[in-house]
This record gives C-alpha cells, sequence and structure tokens, in this order.
C-alpha cells in the first residue's frame, strides 16, 4: 500500500494513471479484509488448529489458504510492479536517470523472485508430525519476502540518505587532508539554517519532497511525464 500511495504522491495529474492505482488500492485492501479472517479462523473451534487430538473441529484446507494468499500476493505484486512502466517510457529526461529509474522500481522483480521461491515449502504447511520442523521453511522465506518488500518501499528514502552520508564523509575527508578543522555547527547557524528552510529559500529536504525527482535526482531537474 505505501508503494501505491508513492505512486499517487509521483503522479498527481495523471488522473487515468490514479484509477488505476486506486483499483489496485481496493483489490490489495479487499484480499486481506477475506484471507486474513479465513487464516485465523481456519477452524472451528479455534484451538484446533494446534490441537490436532480435537475429533468435533472443522477446518479449512490449510494448504488452499496459504496457496490463494501467495498467489494473491504474486499477482499483487506484478500489478505494482508494472503499474508504473508505460509513464517510465514518457519521462522526458537523460537516459542515465530512465536506467536509474527502471532499476529503482524494478527491485520488485526480486519481490516477486522471493514470494515465487516460498511457494514449494507451502507443501508442508499441513504436515501434523513435526509442524515446526516442516514449516521452518515457510517462516524463513515469508519473513524474507517481507524484508525485500520493505527495502523495495523505502528504496526512495534510502538514497537520498546514502548521498548525505557520502557527501559528509567527502567533505570531512577533504578538510583533513587540507589540514583544516571541520567546523562544529553552531545556535547561529541552526537558527539561520532553519529561518531560510521558513522562507523558503532553500525548498523542502530531500527525504520530505513530494517529487520524485526530490528523491532520486538533482532537485534542479524536473521530471515531466506525458499524459497519453
Amino acid at each position: 500500500m505505501s508503494i501505491l500511495f508513492l505512486y499517487l504522491r509521483i503522479f498527481p495529474e495523471l488522473l487515468s494513471f490514479r484509477y488505476y492505482v486506486i483499483g489496485t488500492m481496493i483489490f490489495v485492501t479487499l484480499s486481506v479484509v477475506i484471507l486474513t479472517p479465513m487464516a485465523i479462523l481456519q477452524c472451528v473451534p479455534i484451538d484446533a488448529i494446534w490441537s490436532f487430538s480435537r475429533g468435533d473441529a472443522r477446518c479449512l484446507s490449510i494448504s488452499g489458504v496459504a496457496y490463494a494468499s501467495a498467489a494473491v500476493n504474486i499477482a499483487t505484486e506484478v500489478i505494482i510492479l508494472i503499474l508504473p512502466v508505460p509513464l517510465l517510457r514518457t519521462l522526458r529526461t537523460s537516459t542515465t536517470q530512465k536506467i536509474a529509474l527502471y532499476m529503482l522500481f524494478g527491485c520488485g522483480i526480486i519481490v516477486i523472485a522471493v514470494a515465487s521461491a516460498r511457494i514449494p515449502s507451502l507443501s508442508h504447511v499441513e504436515d501434523t508430525h513435526d509442524p515446526t520442523f516442516l514449516n521452518a521453511g515457510v517462516v524463513y522465506w515469508t519473513a524474507a519476502e517481507t524484508a525485500v518488500a520493505h527495502l523495495c518501499a523505502a528504496a526512495l528514502a534510502i538514497r537520498p540518505l546514502y548521498v548525505s552520508l557520502r557527501d559528509l564523509l567527502r567533505r570531512r575527508r577533504a578538510r583533513s587532508d587540507s589540514g583544516t578543522p571541520f567546523p562544529k555547527p553552531s545556535g547561529g547557524s541552526l537558527q539561520q539554517s532553519n529561518s531560510r528552510d521558513e522562507s523558503g529559500s532553500h525548498g523542502e529536504h530531500p527525504l520530505q519532497g513530494p517529487d520524485l525527482e526530490d528523491c532520486v535526482f538533482n532537485p534542479t531537474e524536473k521530471l515531466e511525464a506525458d499524459a497519453v
């Protein structure tokens, strides 16, 4: 959902694209609303999920719920991956920046690959002989899929942080080589910087900017898309 909200923030004026994004949001919300209760209430009574000796329990197919959830996850990840592709092709920017954008949004391929690799591990999800051992692979792949998805969602925020740290280290190294002590920020300079920010002379911080170019490229270079 965070990536979909990011799409709405990057392309606020493309109405047709926004409709597709909002439709995907509705699909994701409905899938969560349907699949989550099915996973929680897969057995009646609920304690039959872990009390295998209950003979009066009525349960859904646990593997069926797991495979359905995996299929929905992969489908939504594919949709989220291909949604911005037509817009990226129409960007009026340099080839290098286009390649960087394709690589940035293309990291979703890694999420799809991890989600697909998780499917074979679901074959043991109904085994009751030693579930904590046999389902360890499901837990590992689920954690890996979640971690990679979070990294892809935070990629736009990670890059400006990396650039800021890189520039800071370069300035410190340059001052160290020249023998000039690195100045410590004073209250006056901080106050002056705050006053400049309030006056709007320097714009928003790159981590808080609303546009894609504020997060990925030089803020002075405008990123425009043709609404076809």
